[in-house]
């Protein structure tokens, strides 16, 4: 049976204070789910359980308990379990298709390995620290996990942060493949991509590096004179012109406006693409192997559109509640923020992060006719050829090569 909350005796127990927080972090740290919950509970209990350090769950409802375990624990570990396999079967299977533009699958398995690596920071920043705070599974991370929660959360908004730009990326890689094909020889290379992704991974990391001192390791001492450690805000952290500039302004321009402003411009420019090429098919019907591939391009066009709208709609509540919570902190009297309720809404804006890591797999195998097909391939499950016809073509094709890339462009043919 789980223990919701420990029961202490009173001789056994320690006062330490709590600071009400500013703000709300993308992943709220123990200390500042007790402030969020109510003032009256603006204490962590810490008590010495046979060498162990122990803290109570006073401060938070059985029913808040309960919610944390359920989310964090076995819900959470389940989608990472299942994300973290599903985006290593994308790396493979977009590894062995030819059919994909070069560009486009080397994009698109960096973004599967992003997924991966901020899948397994939160089973650190997440599940363990819920262990660490409500049950007493593991006694052991009340002394190690302090050390480093100042370091894994800013990680995870590090894997974040690429993911949001590695998105843009390859959805600007897409828009010029098939908007603008004329160009996709000069700017859509293999050595230009790889520039654009460590591009992506030094500014996310620059843009990342305050966050490594706004938490830091204290101690404090228990009834029985044993060093407890415990993580607390810094005095930057606390600053809240650092607040307003870098929490709330730099992060709705870096992770909300200019990335979902671009979003909406290239998808928009791809969803007409794909109606115009789907158009085209109708009124003028080519050869099989020639509406084939046109085919392919066109619904790995549609998968890519799905996977930024999975993105979009997963990303949203997190960045409002961001934002509410960084007017709020400008305008604390006119701005209402229900802390309490708010962190049952935080939790499940989490939860959408990882679904949104999780997510890929899954659309690749319901809108990808061919990853479906090299995934049977590498599971050793044939499937019957499709007979193709031999009509008469109607268009030719260019092709160009691009450091040992194919770029095909369509052109009519004419009547001569």
């Amino acid at each position: 049976m789980l223990p919701l909350e420990r029961v202490v005796p009173a001789s056994a127990l320690a006062l330490a204070p709590v600071n009400e927080i500013d703000e709300l972090d993308e992943w709220i740290n123990p200390d500042d789910e007790m402030s969020l919950n109510n003032t009256s509970y603006n204490e962590i209990i810490i008590s010495s359980d046979n060498g162990h350090a122990v803290a109570s769950t006073k401060g938070f409802t059985s029913t808040y308990v309960t919610f944390k375990i359920v989310l964090d624990i076995y819900i959470l570990v389940f989608l990472c379990i299942f994300g973290i396999s599903g985006n290593i079967v994308s790396i493979l299977v977009l590894g062995k298709d030819n059919v994909v533009r070069r560009t486009t699958g080397f994009l698109l398995q960096v973004l599967a390995f992003t997924d991966i690596l901020y899948l397994l920071l939160c089973i650190v920043f997440q599940t363990l620290k819920t262990i660490e705070k409500f049950t007493d599974w593991c006694p052991s991370l009340k002394w190690y996990f302090p050390y480093i929660d100042p370091f894994i959360w800013p990680m995870a908004s590090i894997a974040q942060t690429c993911t949001v730009w590695l998105v843009v990326v390859v959805t600007a890689d897409r828009y010029v493949a098939i908007c603008k094909p004329l160009h996709a020889p000069q700017y859509s290379t293999m050595s230009r991509m790889r520039k654009a992704v460590i591009l992506v991974i030094v500014l996310s990391i620059l843009y990342n590096l305050p966050r490594f001192w706004e938490r830091t390791v204290d101690y404090k001492l228990d009834e029985k004179n044993q060093t407890i450690p415990f993580s607390t805000k810094t005095s930057l952290r606390n600053s809240k012109e650092y607040i307003i500039i870098y929490k709330t302004c730099c992060y709705f321009v870096v992770r909300f406006f200019v990335p979902l402003s671009s979003l909406a411009f290239f998808n928009a420019r791809l969803i007409q693409a794909i109606k115009a090429s789907y158009k085209q098919r109708q009124e003028m019907p080519g050869d099989c192997r020639t509406n084939h591939r046109n085919k392919e391009i066109t619904r790995y066009s549609l998968t890519l559109v799905v996977v930024v709208l999975v993105f979009i709609i997963c990303a949203t509540p997190d960045y409002f509640l961001r934002i509410w919570q960084g007017i709020h902190s400008i305008a604390p009297h006119h701005i209402h923020f229900p802390r309490a309720q708010l962190l049952y809404v935080n939790g499940i804006s989490n939860l959408f992060l990882a679904i949104n890591s999780c997510s890929n797999f899954v659309i690749y195998c319901f809108l990808g006719k061919r990853f479906r097909k090299i995934l049977f391939e590498m599971l050793g499950l044939k499937r019957r050829p499709q007979s193709q016809s031999t009509a008469p073509s109607t268009f030719r094709f260019s092709t160009q090569w691009e450091h040992g890339e194919e770029m095909t462009i369509l052109v009519p043919m004419s009547n001569a």
